[in-house]
């Protein structure tokens, strides 16, 4: 397996240091005649390291990125007329349960109260 062969060898070595630059190194072994590695290895890892950078982010970001989906889940066409103020409310209370700073139990009483 071209992989599992490539994962047991040590650092690449190129023009007397380890290469900086991995893709340009997978670039280069794609295009000589005389490569080292298998074709669709070098596919993969070109691949691998031209995925975007924002594909990498922090725990975070992707909290943000999951309440802004739930806003978008909560305003459809059907209740766009919700005010602000619920929204943030809504959103807010989803992210404390989603952290477990809420207790469900206690939750659903309060709301059962009202």
């Amino acid at each position: 397996d071209p992989l599992e062969d490539w994962l047991l060898t040590g650092p690449v070595e190129m023009d007397g240091g380890v290469d900086d630059n991995p893709l340009k190194w997978w670039c280069l072994q794609r295009a000589s005649p005389l490569r080292t590695y298998d074709g669709a290895l070098c596919r993969m890892a070109i691949d691998l390291f031209t995925i975007p950078g924002m594909f990498i982010f922090s725990i975070d970001i992707l909290y943000r990125e999951l309440n802004f989906s739930r806003g978008g889940l909560m305003v459809t066409k059907h209740r766009h007329n919700l005010k602000d103020v619920s929204i943030r409310a809504a959103m807010k209370i989803g992210s404390w349960h989603d952290h477990g700073l809420l207790d469900r139990p206690q939750l659903i009483k309060s709301f059962n109260d009202l």
